[in-house]
């Protein structure tokens, strides 16, 4: 019999998949008798936990079973989540040595390992703050002996060792405008836009994203920050006025929000990306992974419901509050009865963006004028440019103050890096830089590439993926083979191989191309994106386009790009 894996346990510091608690969440790998453990593990969680009643006196138990694991998750008060996460291993332990016969952990042994190291690291003190600023819909966040009750501007500063929470001003206290963006495509782009928007307003903005964390016009740090800890990097500066957060797949299910209480939330749009991971194997798991954002929804919040997408369109008569949504189509009949007099609407009519509530529409500006539509032929950006719409309406900007913005903001890799950059080349030859890495977002720019193509243009396209996306190959390729490109090239990833063997993925790709259709002729490996763009660029001839899906060298094959120019 196989050894069943111990798990990895993360601190869940805000709403969740599970719950709006705090807590932790225990990761396994396991395929065989999954009902089983997790029975025996719900019988040591009521067995074992009343040893830790002095100091976590309620908690809450949740569990996923999915094809290749199972996700265990307790709720935990806000002051001793890393011994929570010693106390959900402990007892997932406990129900192992149950599994293959053994009586299971004893109570004498979690009192003796896990109890003082829980004593020590309970603040009773920032425990009652969270609960005082939640009841008062105040976002706290904790750096080790440092609270921070509201955020940005209005945030103040507690120090957890010499402060009561009598001695708090909480009617100074206060939380900034904040948005959270999330969604299979279009995040980052979408939270560029809404800065963007923002800033041209006055407002001293800062977001976090999958890129890097910009608080005003300085990026402050590079990395992927769509996460908590990018969030609190932005909500606990003291400068910022607005605050917009990107929040990926990956930190809501490890670490869940750390905001509780936001002004709107979105989630883009929902297709195949990251499946399999952490639980999520179906569409629908993954949108409800995604709509976690909605939970931290503060009472006077907006959900923006993407009208134009089948998974997200359900929310319009399910969720329960304030609602903006959008379309890039005219609203029907059906939709129109959907505004209530707290909602809003963003969509595309007759070639114009438009604007609606209960009592008025506006027409506000033509979809060509706005230059990240390319002409009104990216149609993923004119969702984005709906999303962040709505989302600045959300943070208090004025449709006028949007409409400028959107004339003034150039898909450039200035503004929008690495995200459908155009660049019209000496040759004749066009060129289009982007991130795109699944099905939907390959569709995207390729439709957008077709759009600049004559008779006589070749369509040239390199590609690549990391190894955790395998199973999306087959998919990507047949999006591929619908616009019949006349060249591919499959690049390396060697710092993304995420447990495959060099040249593995690339071999997939290729195998899956030609199983598709593709002539095995018209495929060439390179060794890196770098090297690929050189070959792709010094190819191309009068009118043909060339797309280059970049993923880790992004600044590097731009600058490439650039000597063609």
């Amino acid at each position: 019999m196989d050894t069943i894996d111990v798990g990895y346990s993360r601190r869940l510091v805000g709403p969740n998949l599970f719950f709006n608690d705090t807590g932790t969440v225990l990761d396994v790998e396991v395929t065989t008798d999954q009902d089983k453990l997790v029975i025996l593990w719900q019988d040591e969680v009521k067995r074992i936990m009343p040893v830790f009643s002095s100091l976590w006196f309620d908690y809450k138990i949740a569990y996923k079973v999915y094809q290749s694991g199972i996700r265990l998750a307790l709720s935990a008060p806000s002051d001793i989540l890393l011994g929570a996460c010693d106390v959900i291993d402990f007892i997932w332990a406990s129900a192992i040595d149950r599994f293959y016969g053994g009586v299971g952990k004893t109570l004498h042994e979690a009192k003796e390992s896990l109890l003082p190291a829980i004593q020590k690291e309970s603040n009773i003190f920032y425990r009652d703050l969270y609960q005082k600023a939640s009841s008062l819909q105040l976002n706290v966040f904790r750096e080790e002996d440092v609270a921070y009750i509201g955020s940005g501007i209005g945030r103040y500063k507690v120090d957890l060792n010499h402060e009561g929470v009598a001695s708090i001003p909480w009617q100074d206290v206060f939380d900034i405008p904040q948005v959270i963006v999330t969604g299979t495509n279009g995040k980052t782009t979408t939270v560029r836009l809404i800065h963007f928007i923002c800033q041209s307003t006055g407002k001293f903005t800062g977001y976090a994203s999958t890129d890097w964390v910009m608080i005003g016009h300085d990026i402050v740090d590079h990395g992927d920050y769509s996460g908590p800890t990018g969030h609190q990097f932005v909500l606990t500066n003291p400068k910022v006025e607005l605050a917009v957060l990107e929040s990926a797949r990956g930190g809501l299910l490890k670490r869940g929000l750390v905001e509780r209480h936001v002004s709107a939330a979105c989630v883009t749009n929902i297709s195949a990306d990251h499946m399999s991971e952490d639980g999520v194997e179906t569409l629908e798991d993954l949108l409800e992974a995604k709509s976690i954002v909605y939970q931290a929804l503060g009472e006077e919040g907006y959900a923006i419901i993407n009208l134009d997408d089948p998974f997200l369109s359900e929310k319009a008569n399910t969720h329960i509050g304030k609602k903006i949504f959008i379309s890039q189509h005219a609203l029907s009949t059906s939709a129109n009865k959907l505004l209530s007099s707290n909602d809003h609407a963003f969509f595309v009519e007759g070639g114009f963006f438009c604007y609606q509530n209960q009592t008025e529409k506006k027409t506000l500006i033509a979809v060509q004028d706005v230059p990240i539509t390319m002409k009104g032929f990216a149609k993923h950006n004119i969702e984005n440019a709906l999303n962040a719409m709505a989302l600045s309406f959300s943070l208090g900007c004025e449709l006028d103050e949007i409409t400028r913005a959107l004339m003034q903001f150039e898909n450039s890799a200035d503004l929008n890096l690495g995200r459908g950059n155009f660049y019209q080349l000496q040759s004749g030859a066009k060129a289009i830089v982007d991130f795109a890495h699944n099905p939907a977002s390959m569709e995207a720019i390729l439709s957008l590439a077709k759009c600049y193509m004559t008779g006589a243009s070749k369509l040239y396209l390199m590609i690549g993926t990391t190894g955790n996306r395998l199973n999306l190959i087959d998919d990507v390729s047949k999006v591929i083979c619908e616009y019949q490109p006349d060249k591919i090239y499959i690049k390396e990833l060697k710092d993304y191989l995420r447990g495959a063997e060099l040249g593995e993925i690339p071999q997939k790709i290729s195998n899956s191309l030609v199983a598709h259709g593709v002539n095995n002729a018209n495929i060439q490996f390179v060794d890196n994106e770098l090297a690929g763009a050189e070959i792709v660029l010094a190819a191309l001839c009068e009118n043909d386009v060339a797309v280059l899906c970049c993923h880790d060298n992004i600044e590097a094959v731009i600058h490439t790009v650039m000597k063609y120019v």
